[in-house]
């Protein structure tokens, strides 16, 4: 009915950016986004490890209490781009990454060179990360957005250069 239910506010120092929600069951919101500097969300607080922008997904009760947040972060930009859920409470995302990210468990994923590559990544409804790959190519490859439906994850985006997805060379000879 448009009757606001809940606000939060989590940026501490510096440029933080919501890039995406996504519905969980039972009511639960989760949301992919970047900062600069620092972030908090409930007793947690995220420091960026560079002055480049770091990424974080946290997910919200019903009421809007932080259930849980996580941080990937390292050398060069990481830009996230989008998030979606599955019928399950699965969460996956996308983005773009120059350098390397290291997320809270441990992973670390990096991008081939200089160039922005596209990077695919999965957390259970509780906070556990699943897995995070890099999808690299001779140029640039970026997502712009991705959507869970019938099983599987479409995922839309670009690529300058050939590359290979899922053992599918690309080659798209005019960029």
């Amino acid at each position: 009915d448009g009757r606001l239910q809940w606000l939060q506010h989590h940026g501490v120092t510096g440029s933080t950016r919501l890039a995406g929600i996504a519905e969980l069951p039972g009511r639960a919101v989760v949301g992919l986004g970047s900062f600069d500097k620092s972030v908090q969300f409930g007793n947690d607080i995220f420091a960026a490890n560079t002055s480049d922008q770091d990424l974080f997904i946290t997910a919200w009760g019903p009421d809007g209490q932080v259930l849980w947040a996580r941080k990937g972060g390292g050398v060069y930009d990481a830009t996230p781009i989008d998030i979606t859920t599955d019928d399950k409470g699965g969460i996956y995302f996308c983005g773009n990454i120059v350098g390397v990210i290291r997320f809270d468990n441990g992973l670390s994923i990096q991008s081939k060179d200089g160039n922005s590559d596209l990077f695919l990544g999965a957390y259970s409804s509780s906070g556990a990360l699943q897995w995070a790959r890099t999808f690299t190519g001779e140029q640039v490859q970026e997502c712009s957005r991705m959507l869970w439906q019938n099983k599987q994850i479409y995922l839309s985006g670009y690529t300058l250069g050939r590359f290979n997805y899922g053992g599918k060379d690309i080659n798209p000879n005019d960029g």
